[in-house]
């Protein structure tokens, strides 16, 4: 037995390590550093894809925080971009600590191959300042990097005056210290170069030094504030004053005593009195709608409102399908769409349902959303978003009171005006107060023209009943039976309110309670697999999350990105 157990065991081990078919082939970066602290970096990466990270294109991560520690925030700027020697369409993408570079369209996809990478970038001041060196430190690759590196390495040059001091270089898994690089010094640069494979989940870090000062003629060269540059002696103070001060204090007393007495005639909201509890929606209202009026904005949930109405009115059939990984491990679940026989119209069917009953079913009659980015189901999605902005407009804009507001927009742009007339010669005081006014009237400009809205007694009644009826559909089980006058929970009750409770986000608070009221139960009509609840009480969710992943596009497809400062490349 020993013979053939080692045979499988060898092929077992040999299939997975060629399972992964995708790496990155070479990595090769120069980065030449300016007289000014600046750097040009030129990356060239060759890549091999079965489209399966890489499916439109390589993503290049690079962090925005200095490594080591420290205030400041790094950018970038892009010089060009470049594939197999033609200029491609990039895009990239801000976050706290990384500026993340997408190198493809977004729309297009790449055929299996081997592709050659050209990216050209620089950035400003890379140089970090230490009374023994004066260094720069580069991520190369990212232990967040799914794919292996067969073969990188990184070439750094300081200006021919400035000879390199000192040198260093890290390999392998997060953490790590070991040195699993050679360098070679040459005067001003040095080259790093790999000296075995990363596999996925290692990194390479490089930094490279001069001697300490070598950058300090640059602040020498800038002018020193205070200094006459002719005569070498302090030019004569300037008088000051307080009049900035007093221009912001006056604008600002100004601003608030008309604000309040403004808000006090006009902007009080009038009072309805309505029920606790509503046990149905407002009449005439879709469940997109009463998602979109509640929260004044439009949100994901507003779509799968929509789509599970379609759904239990019978428009479109739900099915589960799972897809199993490589050699049968591992699988992904997901939900199929299918147009029915039975197709809404303007006379039942509210207008952002067709739109989007339209748009899934525009170029067929299944929509699998599995993840994988669909242009058609995200212009369904828009044209959803477009039709309830615009029967909704009207609604929106009561009480705007937006003719108070423009007062206040004058006083404040006045008072700013008289405080940066008497900027120059205002005391200290003066001029923190002039800075600070400027964030707080932004501010306090938007914080006025929402509490100066004064709504009709027909827009605060309807939210008045939306707020009910979202009030009921938050109690449990318990709290609802308490309730006089509660209707019961049977199946064409709960058919009726299920979408909109997914449109307010609310359903997974009640629907596992709703599955003992009646799933097992003599009211309970003879359906499929096509209804929602059967799929567990966390069908919104499934549902919400699979139908956006499918419509918008995806930040990284599971590719690099980047661990421990940054410096990542992947796909997506």
């Amino acid at each position: 037995m020993r013979g053939p157990l080692t045979i499988l065991l060898l092929l077992f081990t040999t299939l997975l390590l060629t399972a992964q078919r995708e790496s990155i082939e070479s990595f090769d970066s120069v980065m030449e550093v300016g007289e000014d602290g600046s750097v040009q970096v030129t990356e060239t990466i060759v890549v091999k894809t079965d489209e399966d990270i890489i499916r439109r294109g390589i993503t290049r991560a690079i962090t925005r925080k200095p490594i080591g520690g420290g205030d400041r925030q790094l950018d970038y700027e892009v010089v060009s971009v470049m594939r197999d020697g033609e200029a491609i369409d990039w895009f990239d993408e801000r976050t706290g600590s990384l500026h993340t570079f997408y190198l493809g369209s977004k729309d297009k996809r790449l055929p299996a191959g081997r592709y050659l990478y050209q990216f050209i970038y620089r950035s400003d001041d890379q140089v970090y300042r230490a009374q023994e060196i004066e260094e720069v430190r580069w991520h190369l690759v990212d232990t967040d990097t799914k794919l292996a590196v067969e073969r990188a390495s990184m070439t750094i040059v300081f200006p021919p005056n400035l000879p390199i001091a000192q040198a260093a270089c890290l390999a392998g898994s997060e953490g790590s210290r070991e040195r699993h690089c050679a360098q070679q010094i040459d005067s001003n640069a040095v080259t790093f170069t790999l000296a075995r494979r990363l596999d996925p989940g290692e990194g390479m870090t490089v930094a490279a030094g001069v001697a300490p000062g070598s950058f300090d003629h640059l602040a020498a060269a800038r002018p020193t504030p205070g200094i006459n540059q002719l005569s070498g002696t302090p030019p004569a103070p300037e008088p000051t004053n307080q009049k900035s001060l007093y221009a912001i204090l006056i604008g600002l007393m100004i601003a608030l005593v008309y604000g309040h007495q403004s808000w006090l005639r006009y902007g009080r909201d009038p009072k309805v009195r309505g029920e606790k509890y509503q046990f149905a929606p407002p009449e005439g209202l879709s469940p997109a709608g009463v998602a979109y009026l509640h929260s004044g904005l439009y949100a994901q949930q507003a779509v799968t409102g929509s789509l599970t109405d379609l759904i239990v009115r019978g428009y479109v059939e739900l099915s589960e399908r799972t897809s199993k990984g490589f050699l049968g491990l591992g699988k992904q679940e997901y939900f199929v769409l299918s147009a029915t026989d039975k197709v809404p119209t303007p006379a039942v069917s509210p207008e952002e349902q067709l739109k989007l009953y339209e748009g899934l079913f525009a170029r067929g009659r299944t929509v699998e959303l599995d993840g994988t980015y669909n242009k058609h189901l995200a212009k369904a999605t828009k044209a959803h978003q477009t039709s309830l902005a615009k029967q909704h407009k009207s609604f929106k804009r009561d009480g705007a009171n937006l003719t108070f507001v423009w007062p206040m927009i004058g006083i404040v742009l006045l008072t700013l005006l008289a405080g940066i007339i008497t900027f120059r010669q205002a005391d200290q005081l003066g001029k923190i107060a002039v800075t600070a006014f400027v964030p707080l009237a932004i501010f306090g400009i938007f914080l006025y023209a929402w509490l100066i809205r004064r709504p009709s007694q027909q827009k605060v009644g309807l939210l008045q009943r939306i707020d009910a009826f979202r009030s009921y559909l938050k109690l449990n089980k318990g709290e609802r039976d308490e309730l006089r006058g509660a209707p019961d929970m049977t199946q064409e009750y709960y058919d009726r309110i299920l979408p909109y409770a997914i449109g307010l986000g609310l359903e997974n608070a009640w629907a596992e309670d709703l599955q003992h009221d009646w799933l097992g139960s003599s009211t309970r009509r003879d359906r499929t697999g096509n209804y929602p609840l059967l799929y567990g009480a966390d069908f919104s969710t499934r549902l919400h999350t699979s139908f956006a992943g499918t419509s918008t596009h995806a930040s990284s497809g599971g590719g690099g990105s980047v661990g421990g400062g940054g410096g990542g490349t992947g796909g997506f």
